[in-house]
Order: structure tokens, then C-alpha cells, then sequence
């Protein structure tokens, strides 16, 4: 463990050891004033509720009292609203007047069919209260005889009292009901005073929903609830009573001496902690940061002896620079390389386009007169003779081929390959090579097969020299990977395209190097194999000489069974640029059997 660790913890250690010791001590504070906080509360909740049973006591009288009357239950079996003249002076003189001496509000009498029979409000607004009652109100007041619950109104809290009604000579009332009294009075301000004066505390009244935590403590202070029930046992209000407790006090002064301790210690040992981090993490970070900003490792080196983190990060960032002036060494040999390769490789485009303009000509001369001694412009040679000079005059043609080829590479290297577009019968270009080729099928053993089109074929705008060079590299290359095999030419039209296709039946093309098939010096490894002087540039040059001119390649192949090379080119160019897609955009490939119908080789 490195030392800041070990100090660390240390330090940590005795921060919680002494908390330990606080808190154990301040529970057993706790618990001592718990138990006499208990008692205080219990006694206080038994005084709230003697004292709203105290201040109640003319009101409940009011209830009770009225409750067991001849008259009373003469008045509540009276037709709603048909009261009797006796009745009614009675109602007045008595209940209209006992709401004012008994602080109530308001008061109603109904029949045994919950009817309100009559009522009676101090408010002037009718229908100060409406008591909500139902069947189920009324069943259970004739189970327990006398209610007492408090509601919320719009017009304020209030608090009820219900009573059955009985003849006077039952004042038990084990006797039916004969009718219902129920009395209200709103809880105003001097209710709260009478209850805060008896109990000695402030008390004030609140909606059950804005029920707070029962005896909860703030400060020196403690707030209990005392619940005040709807007639259901439900919360409707509750009455909050706050008091100051000793044992509160004494707690509120344990907890003010601890916080003191335990800030005064949390204080010092911040002051400690901040030290060790600056001497152990912050000063060997910032000689770190000073390092990597200033490029100098020399920094690090009294801390690359230590054997903490700090020393073993040190001696990594110092090894770091190291490598870095290792690496920008390489790197600057490398672009010194890569410099004298390019100018070796503008060397070797010079060399080759210098190489294929000499050689073009002295080739092209060479064409020219062999193929006037094998017409027999200088007189009829014998067999052996003309065998001798078409064979030579193939090889030039192969050999002017190449030339040709490379003479592109070296101008598509330096931008300079341009199409010379004039109108050109394709149908006339593609038998000429094909009678040009046939001597070179014959050396192979192949049957080179051509199947004009069918019907006349519109001239195109297009470059001629390159479009017939790549037909003879499609046609070519067909020959010679077909050894003893078939070379089927077809050239058709649709409404839109000349279509141009080579069929063979020789080596194919392996699945896995199909992708790569078109791009500069690829060869397939099979015609490696077959031929190892190839240059792998011919398919790439017919790419770009049929896309150029808005063209699409035709191409599909089986290893063992032949291929299917070819072109398309639109009929109306309406003389576009040519085109500059990527080489893998240029080029539709089907994996069609060879044997298939040759039109269905087309992508």
C-alpha cells in the first residue's frame, strides 16, 4: 500500500472512531430523554382530549337533553313542512332560543324517515349547513343513540352533534326511536382560544389531508395531533397542539454540543487531509502537468525515484517521451521514404510513358508492313513462310497491344486520359478483330464462334481506338484462359444499349477474387498460374474506357466451368462528361452459371 493510502486511511480511522464515541454517547442521551418525552406526550394528548370535552360540555347538554321530550318527539312525527301551531310555538320558544344559549349554529329535526320535519340557523343564509346524511347515517345513530364528529364546510369547520329522539319517561332510550336531532356550530377562533387556554398550548385546527407527521419535533418545540372523526370514523380534521417539552430542550442542546464537536473535528481533519493531498497528490500531479505541458521530462525525475504511484507514473511518462522522440525519429525516415518513392515512382511513369511512346510507333510500322507481306503486297510467300509471318504478326499485335495499354496507365496516372469521341460502327470493329483473332484461336485450339446481330445496329458517339482495344483485350483474354475450349461473341441491341458479351468455357474466376477482378495489376491466383508474364492492367483499362463512355460491364464466372465478360453502351451519350464513380460502383456481377442462356448473364 503506498504512503498516501496509509495516511489516508489512518486519518479516516480516527475520524470515525471518535464519531463512534459521540454517537454512542449521544444515544444513550437519547434514549433517557425518549422515555421522558414519551410520558410528556402521553399526558398531553390525555389533557387535549379532557379539554375538548370540557369546552363541549353546554353543547353536548343541548343534544342530550332535547333528546328525550315529549314535545320533542311530537314535533318530529308532524308532516314536513306542515308543522302544528302548538308545535311550532314550541319550536320557537325553546330551539331557536337554546342555540344561542348553548353556542350553537344551527339545528334540525327529522321524522323516522330522515325527512327534515323542521330547522333552525342563526346564520341568515338558508340552508347554512348541510349536514350530509343517508340510510346508513340514520341505522347507526339507532344503534349508538348520540353522535358527536366534526366535517368541513364551505362556511368553516364544524362540529356535530346527533341524538335520537324518545318520550321523556325513557331517558336511556331503550325505546325505538320517534325522530332525529341533530345541532351544529361552526369552530371559530374563540373555540381554538378556549382549548389553547385550557391545555396551556397553541392549538390550531387542520384538513385531514394537510395531516403533517404525528409528534413531530421542531426546535424545542413539539407539535401532536389529536384526530377529530367524521360520524363514519373517518379523518375529517385534526386538532395540532404545540408545546415546549424540558426533554426536547434537552435533546436540542445534545445535538447543538455534538454538531459543534463534530464540525470543530471534521474541520481539522479537512485541514490535515488537504496538507497530505497537496504534499503527496497535488504538487507531484501538478509536476506532471508541467511535464506534459512544457515537453520536459526532466521534471519528473526526482519524483520517477519514488516508489508510490506518482514514481511509477513518472517513470512511464518519462519512457513515454522516449518513445514519442523514438517515434518522430521513424516518422521523419518514413517521410523521407515515402518522398523517394514518389519521385522513384514519377521516375517509373516517365520511364514508362517515354518507353510506350518509342516503342509505339517502331510497333506500329512493324504492323503495317507484316501485314502487307502476309496479304501478299511483296508476292506469295510459301506455307512455312506465311505460318512464320502470321505468327509474327500476332505477336506484334499483342505486343502493340501492351504498349497501347501502358501508354493509358501512364496517361490516366497523369490526368491525361481523354476520349476522342467521332461516330463509330461497333458491329464493323467487332468483326475486324474478330478475323484478326482468329489466327491466335487457332494456335490455341479454340473455337472462336461470332454471332452478329440480327439486325442493323445504330452507329455510336464514342472513342474508337480505346473501344476496340478493350473489345480485343475481352476477346483476347477469352482465347487464352480457354485452352482446347469455346469462345462464343455475341453483339446485339435493345431499345436503349448495344450489348457486347464474351462467353468462354475456360478457367473462370474464383469467387473470393471476383470483387477485386477489375482493379489495376489484379490478377486472379488460377491465371497466375496459367500465365505468370501477365500484367493484370487489360480488365482495368476496359473498365474505365466503358464507364467513361456511360457504359456498364457485364460479368459473371465459375471456377472450372467459364465466364461471361461484356459491356453495354447507351445508344444516345447526348455527348455527357464522362463519368467518375468509384471503381466498385462500375461494374454489376451475377454469379450466373455459364451454361445458363447467355442473355441471362447480363446484371
Amino acid at each position: 500500500m503506498s504512503i498516501q493510502k496509509r495516511l489516508i486511511s489512518l486519518l479516516i480511522l480516527v475520524f470515525i472512531s471518535f464519531a463512534a464515541v459521540i454517537f454512542f454517547q449521544r444515544d444513550i442521551n437519547l434514549n433517557k430523554n425518549s422515555k421522558l418525552l414519551k410520558n410528556e406526550l402521553n399526558a398531553q394528548s390525555q389533557q387535549i382530549s379532557s379539554d375538548i370535552n370540557i369546552e363541549g360540555r353546554l353543547f353536548q347538554s343541548l343534544s342530550v337533553d332535547y333528546s328525550y321530550w315529549d314535545n320533542m318527539v311530537s314535533l318530529a312525527s308532524d308532516k314536513p313542512g306542515h308543522l302544528s301551531a302548538t308545535n311550532l310555538q314550541f319550536a320557537q320558544q325553546n330551539i331557536d332560543t337554546a342555540l344561542t344559549t348553548f353556542k350553537a349554529n344551527s339545528a334540525w329535526i327529522y321524522n323516522t324517515d330522515g325527512q327534515i320535519v323542521y330547522s333552525s340557523y342563526l346564520n341568515p343564509q338558508p340552508n347554512f349547513l348541510s349536514v350530509p346524511t343517508s340510510s346508513s347515517y340514520f341505522k347507526t345513530l339507532d344503534q349508538k343513540k348520540y353522535f358527536d364528529y366534526f366535517i368541513d364546510t364551505p362556511y368553516g369547520f364544524m362540529e356535530v352533534r346527533s341524538s335520537t329522539l324518545v318520550p321523556t319517561n325513557d331517558p336511556d332510550k331503550k325505546t325505538k326511536a320517534q325522530g332525529y336531532f341533530i345541532i351544529a356550530r361552526i369552530i371559530d377562533n374563540s373555540y381554538t382560544k378556549e382549548i389553547s387556554n385550557l391545555s396551556q398550548t397553541e392549538v390550531t385546527i387542520v384538513k385531514s389531508e394537510n395531516k403533517a407527521l404525528i409528534n413531530k419535533i421542531i426546535g424545542s418545540n413539539v407539535e401532536i395531533n389529536h384526530d377529530l372523526l367524521n360520524w363514519n370514523g373517518n379523518d375529517s380534521l385534526y386538532l395540532k397542539s404545540k408545546f415546549k417539552v424540558a426533554a426536547v430542550e434537552n435533546i436540542d442542546n445534545i445535538f447543538k454540543n455534538e454538531i459543534i464537536l463534530i464540525v470543530s473535528l471534521a474541520s481539522f481533519l479537512t485541514l490535515i487531509i488537504s496538507i497530505t493531498i497537496w504534499l503527496l497528490v497535488l504538487r507531484p500531479l501538478k509536476a506532471i502537468s508541467d511535464a506534459l505541458t512544457n515537453n520536459n521530462p526532466d521534471i519528473l525525475i526526482k519524483y520517477s525515484k519514488s516508489k508510490t504511484e506518482f514514481g511509477e507514473l513518472s517513470r512511464t511518462i518519462i519512457q513515454f517521451f522516449k518513445q514519442k522522440a523514438q517515434i518522430a525519429e521513424a516518422t521523419a525516415d518514413l517521410t523521407n521514404a515515402n518522398n523517394l518513392l514518389k519521385k522513384q515512382d514519377s521516375v517509373k511513369d516517365d520511364f514508362i510513358s517515354m518507353i510506350s511512346h518509342q516503342l509505339g510507333t517502331p510497333l506500329a510500322v512493324m504492323d503495317g508492313f507484316l501485314t502487307l507481306v502476309v496479304q501478299g503486297f511483296y508476292g506469295k510467300p510459301n506455307d512455312k513462310m506465311q505460318d512464320a509471318l502470321e505468327k509474327t504478326l500476332s505477336r506484334t499485335r499483342n505486343m502493340k497491344g501492351l504498349v497501347f495499354d501502358l501508354l493509358n496507365i501512364s496517361r490516366m496516372t497523369a490526368g491525361k486520359f481523354f476520349l476522342e469521341i467521332s461516330d463509330v460502327d461497333l458491329a464493323k470493329v467487332v468483326a475486324e478483330e474478330i478475323e484478326e483473332l482468329q489466327r491466335q484461336a487457332h494456335d490455341r485450339n479454340v473455337k472462336l464462334n461470332y454471332h452478329p446481330p440480327e439486325h442493323n445496329i445504330p452507329t455510336l458517339k464514342i472513342d474508337e481506338p480505346k473501344t476496340r482495344q478493350a473489345i480485343l483485350n475481352l476477346i483476347n483474354n477469352a482465347i487464352f484462359y480457354s485452352p482446347n475450349g469455346t469462345v462464343e461473341v455475341y453483339l446485339d441491341s435493345d431499345e436503349t444499349n448495344i450489348i457486347f458479351k464474351v462467353i468462354d468455357t475456360g478457367i473462370g474466376v474464383p469467387e473470393e477474387e471476383k470483387a477485386h477482378l477489375f482493379t489495376k495489376f489484379f490478377r486472379a491466383e488460377n491465371a497466375r498460374k496459367e500465365s505468370p508474364n501477365g500484367t493484370g492492367i487489360g480488365l482495368y483499362l476496359v473498365k474505365r474506357v466503358i464507364t467513361d463512355q456511360h457504359g456498364r460491364l457485364i460479368f459473371s464466372s465459375q471456377v472450372g466451368k467459364g465466364s461471361v465478360f461484356g459491356f453495354t453502351l447507351p445508344i444516345k451519350t447526348n455527348n455527357q462528361a464522362p463519368i467518375t464513380a468509384p471503381d466498385e460502383d462500375r461494374v454489376d456481377q451475377k454469379n450466373d452459371s455459364v451454361e445458363k442462356d447467355p442473355e441471362a448473364s447480363e446484371a
